[in-house]
């Protein structure tokens, strides 16, 4: 192995360093034009997001234990209402990665047309139609009912694994029928390279995702929905960890929610189930499954108990997902996480929460640990 050496001039600039503070400075020169054009514009609405919080976690199996305090990262959404049917949304993500330090990523940036209740039309970046939780809650931690996402629907530079945004066009209608039919139908550019950081080289994908999405919400706030993505990679196609896929192959995510979120109701559910398929030319199929649980119940309007697990189970040997997430370091194993929580609400705009975990994956054992949050916008 040959080891190569760049050494600069000290006048001269790390490139890294310079490359992140031009990023920087652009996220800080466009968040204030965002707020200046909110405040000058009455139907556009600027709201900002942190979530820092503290985390404890103690695994005697590997001796190890790791307390920790969270910065979180700071959320922008901006949203504007250009005319009686149509608007506009924008969400920009700036965060820390492990391996490259301070990003900023384009979560969502779309405008959308509302012709009737049973046809919308949104063309843009987006989260994908798939189940209920990836499309209700942003990066805005304030507004999920716990402290973390699932992982299942992390983006790929924290630990995620399948495609849960893309940019393309979105057809939808609401509230058909007496049982609140509803149904999105999504074209997208696909699996691809590193979407939505800024600054960083972006491959598009080399065929077009189509992903469907049919629901019912017989009451309101009762939702019962199905989706799917399918998604044809030809060899040579760049996968989101930026590594070309084993051979031509067919990638279909399958998707079952139920959710019950209603804020007059007492009872608080979500359920949801995936199932991830790689389809190779030569390779046996892999199929990556997931479900997510979660439960709460209001005792008042300001604290609800609840409880959350998250089971993850990937198919041995598929070469698709690579030994480490090249932006968290992390390996990809099955994994069994349960979390009770606490949540205690100031005001919309001021949450705390608090859960003890337990957390079971393969290779590492069993972990404990103990996390809090203080989601708050403004």
């Amino acid at each position: 192995m040959v080891n190569i050496a760049f050494n600069y001039p000290q006048t001269t600039m790390n490139p890294t360093k310079r490359f992140t503070w031009a990023r920087a400075f652009f996220a800080f020169t466009l968040v204030l034009l965002a707020a200046a054009h909110a405040i000058a514009q009455p139907n556009t609405n600027l709201k900002f997001y942190a979530h820092p919080g503290f985390d404890f976690y103690n695994n005697s199996s590997q001796n190890s234990s790791s307390p920790y305090f969270r910065g979180g990262p700071l959320v922008v959404f901006l949203t504007s209402q250009i005319s009686d049917k149509v608007s506009v949304a924008g969400e920009l993500n700036m965060h820390y990665m492990a391996t490259t330090g301070a990003e900023i990523e384009l979560e969502r940036m779309y405008i959308k047309y509302d012709w009737k209740s049973h046809l919308h039309v949104s063309v843009g970046r987006m989260y994908s139609p798939i189940g209920f939780w990836n499309v209700n809650y942003n990066f805005g931690l304030v507004l999920q009912p716990n402290i973390s996402r699932p992982r299942i629907l992390n983006p790929t530079h924290d630990g995620g694994f399948i495609q849960t945004r893309d940019t393309g066009l979105q057809l939808g209608g609401d509230n058909i029928g007496k049982a609140g039919f509803f149904y999105r139908l999504f074209f997208a550019n696909g699996i691809g390279r590193n979407g939505g950081l800024l600054g960083t080289p972006y491959q598009l994908g080399s065929q077009l995702s189509y992903t469907a999405q049919l629901g019912i919400e017989p009451s309101e706030g009762l939702k019962f929905s199905v989706s799917g993505v399918i998604n044809d990679l030809p060899n040579g196609s760049i996968t989101q960890f930026d590594v070309p896929v084993p051979e031509s192959m067919r990638n279909t995510l399958m998707t079952a929610s139920i959710a019950h979120m209603n804020v007059d109701k007492k009872l608080e559910l979500i359920a949801e189930f995936y199932a991830n398929t790689h389809s190779y030319q030569t390779i046996n199929e892999k199929t990556l499954t997931g479900s997510i649980v979660y439960v709460g119940y209001k005792t008042s309007t300001k604290v609800v108990p609840y409880f959350f697990a998250e089971f993850l189970n990937f198919a041995n040997g598929d070469p698709y997902y690579p030994l480490l997430n090249p932006y968290t370091n992390q390996q990809y194993v099955s994994s069994a996480e349960y979390n009770l929580g606490l949540r205690f609400r100031f005001n919309s705009n001021l949450v705390f929460k608090t859960e003890l975990a337990a957390l079971n994956q393969d290779v590492f054992g069993w972990s404990a640990g103990l996390k809090t949050q203080l989601a708050v916008g403004f």
